[in-house]
């Protein structure tokens, strides 16, 4: 089976429930969602991994991170739902307009990303 190209692929996944549960929250997600990509770039070579953990300030409150975070995806390709993914209130609503926009949809599940829904046309 071939895999698919994909030019960007934004990362998303639970974020607020790690920095109000945890003394060293930040760090927690960040290496979580740096392991997602290095999955990401392992399994789609050439394909730029947008990463919110880069693109937001920690010091940010949750809508302006909404923002930037959709206008980010906006730009890709597809979208990788990170593990429990559906327990943050961000993810369910990137997951819900990356279907509205038409992305294709990849769900993590351990080692590998598989594509749950193939997005129409762009």
């Amino acid at each position: 089976m071939e895999t698919k190209k994909y030019k960007r692929i934004f990362i998303s996944g639970p974020v607020s429930n790690y920095l109000k549960n945890e003394d060293n929250g930040w760090l927690r997600c960040y290496n979580a969602f740096q392991l997602t990509s290095e999955k990401l770039h392992r399994q789609f070579p050439g394909a730029k991994v947008v990463n919110p953990m880069d693109l937001c300030n920690p010091k940010w409150c949750w809508l302006h991170c909404m923002i930037v975070c959709l206008s980010q995806l906006r730009k890709c390709d597809a979208v990788c739902m990170r593990q429990e993914w559906y327990n943050s209130r961000g993810s369910r609503i990137e997951n819900g307009f990356a279907i509205r926009w038409g992305k294709d949809i990849l769900m993590e599940a351990g080692e590998y990303i598989h594509t749950m829904q193939e997005g129409g046309t762009r």
